[in-house]
């Protein structure tokens, strides 16, 4: 190992070692790698121990100030990067931080931190700039082919393997079956548990193959909640019965695949466990997860910043009551970052730390409950070699991310996921000279793609949430154009654009969706209506060719949808 350990001062001691390594050879371990972790383990002070146990974010892109605090001085088990925090940028700037920062734990003789990111797909990807923006899970599913999931997984494991991340917080086997789910929507596969357990099986598989680690979330299912747990506790009131049947499949998959990791869920399940959150249920934890279902892997939280449980319990505390409850890793995200408070996100997450460790000096937490997280800790880190000294080089990242290859695939997956709903042939084109686009500012790449296509396409941007002049401004464009492409992003969060739909149906437009399916139980009957799940660039390129007729959508809807009877009533001017 890179740093001194100390040895087993007698016989004695050399056998009760043997005996510990029993545990970690149950773990999966060989006898070698087993009788490593207990030597480890032994060895460890106090500090190093709750450290590990800890995931933490950061700011910044360099191994100083509170990056090399957290992990030298708090020796933090973990690191998650964001964008926010402006941690993420080009493949060779996330490898020389990576590098930085496992040089720098290794010389403080430290243990390297396991680093993770949310690099799901479609929305939710932290790393965008020179790697390949993928469709998301329900894009994917739309496809009909989990082989394609795995694919996008593999491809993405490999992105992250190049750079330096071991571990994907995905995939999302949350099976949404509220439409007005505020925080899952578009990143499940869908509203079917079965087809969602495919997908799932076949993501887990593809990050194995790309040698990254995934984490299934969020347990016990954030799929039929109305509350985002970011900002409060989600309460979810289905019977154990229907819980069992429709959330939990997915998660039994993953496991049956061997997903090395499972995430809570900041959510209460009264019909289980009546008054507190998943995360903090050992009946959920412990009693199903560990003792029913047999799940040996890491079980991580999701972030306790999140405003479920920051609003209710101080992170220490929060910390604490998340450990008794089962959870191996603790994970504080930057979800005070996102609320622009970054600096009242680190202290709490260094608070919750020195609660922790206080508690566990005055012999309040289980040493053996500690020891046991520890051996599925360093497990995980045996495995992806994060203990070794080795450095990545950022040339090859650079000719891995982003590379050809991926970029094909990803294009293949959104040509395959775009799919079609009302009347209209095949290769009939929607756009055509003098047809008007109307679509929201943030979408230009869909002008610019079409306008390649079809020349004389005329394009009107308008604000995300459009004005009642807005508005004016697009039925007067559209009653002098030869046709009418309406373009919508998240239309349920931006009442302008359920207005301008209102106000455009009377032209009998074609329709795209650019996020949410589930934006058409809200709007006026059009016709045809395209449905591209996510707006990465891959997913508007493959639209902009349905709509010049080049490309025939063969995508099929994931979720069951109920389509408004009465279309909204638009702006007053």
């Amino acid at each position: 190992m890179p740093f001194p350990r100390r040895r087993a001062a007698c016989p004695v001691l050399f056998f009760l070692l043997c005996l510990l390594c029993l545990p970690a050879i149950c773990l999966g371990l060989t006898k070698e790698q087993a009788f490593e972790v207990e030597k480890m383990i032994f060895s460890m002070p106090i500090e190093d121990k709750v450290g590990q146990i800890f995931m933490t974010f950061f700011p910044g892109r360099t191994y100083a100030g509170e990056l090399k605090a957290l992990v030298e001085d708090y020796r933090v088990g973990g690191l998650i990067l964001y964008s926010i925090c402006g941690n993420t940028g080009t493949p060779r700037q996330v490898v020389e931080l990576t590098n930085a920062v496992k040089a720098g734990a290794l010389a403080a003789k430290r243990i390297p931190p396991l680093i993770a990111v949310d690099q799901e797909g479609g929305r939710v990807a932290r790393l965008t700039e020179g790697f390949t923006r993928f469709p998301g899970a329900m894009a994917l599913a739309a496809t009909n082919d989990p082989a394609l999931a795995g694919r996008a997984a593999r491809d993405t494991a490999e992105e992250l393997a190049a750079v330096g991340v071991h571990l994907d917080f995905a995939p999302v086997a949350d099976v949404n079956v509220n439409p007005a789910n505020p925080v899952i929507g578009t990143r499940s596969f869908g509203s079917d548990p079965a087809a969602v357990s495919r997908f799932v099986t076949a993501q887990v598989a593809g990050y194995r193959e790309g040698g990254v680690f995934s984490c299934a979330k969020h347990f016990p299912g954030h799929g039929d909640t109305s509350v985002d747990s970011h900002h409060d506790l989600p309460v979810v009131t289905s019977s154990a019965e229907d819980i069992a049947a429709t959330a939990w499949p997915p998660f039994q998959a993953a496991m049956k695949a061997g997903v090395p990791m499972l995430m809570t869920a900041h959510i209460e399940v009264p019909a289980i466990d009546k008054g507190r959150p998943a995360t903090m249920s050992d009946r959920l934890l412990i009693g199903m997860v560990r003792a029913l279902w047999g799940y040996e892997g890491i079980i991580v939280t999701d972030s306790l910043l999140m405003g479920a449980i920051r609003e209710r319990m101080d992170p220490g505390q929060a910390a604490v009551n998340a450990f008794l409850a089962g959870a191996d890793i603790l994970l504080f995200g930057a979800d005070l970052t996102a609320g622009g408070h970054p600096e009242q996100g680190l202290a709490m997450q260094r608070t919750a730390i020195d609660y922790f460790l206080y508690r566990a000096r005055e012999g309040t937490l289980p040493l053996e409950r500690l020891n046991e997280s520890l051996r599925r800790i360093l497990r995980a880190k045996i495995e992806a070699g994060i203990l070794e000294a080795k450095a990545l080089d950022p040339a090859a990242a650079e000719k891995i991310c982003a590379s050809p290859a991926h970029t094909a695939d990803a294009l293949a997956m959104a040509r395959a996921s775009l799919t079609a709903l009302g009347p209209g042939g095949s290769r009939n084109p929607a756009a055509g000279p003098g047809t008007l686009l109307v679509l929201p500012e943030t979408a230009a790449p869909l002008a610019q793609a079409l306008s390649s296509l079809v020349p004389g396409l005329v394009s009107l941007a308008l604000p995300l949430d459009p004005s009642p002049a807005d508005i004016a401004r697009a039925v007067a464009a559209a009653g002098q154009a030869e046709g009418l492409v309406l373009a919508l992003s998240d239309a349920a969060r931006h009442p302008g654009q359920l207005a301008l739909a209102a106000a455009l149906a009377q032209f009998g437009p074609t329709q795209a969706l650019l996020e949410s399916p589930y934006d058409l139980r809200l709007l006026p009957p059009a016709g045809r209506t395209y449905l591209t799940y996510g707006s990465v660039p891959a997913s508007l390129t493959a639209l902009a060719e349905a709509l010049a007729g080049r490309l025939n959508p063969t995508g099929r809807l994931p979720v069951t949808l109920t389509v408004s009877e009465t279309p909204p009533t638009p702006k007053a001017d």
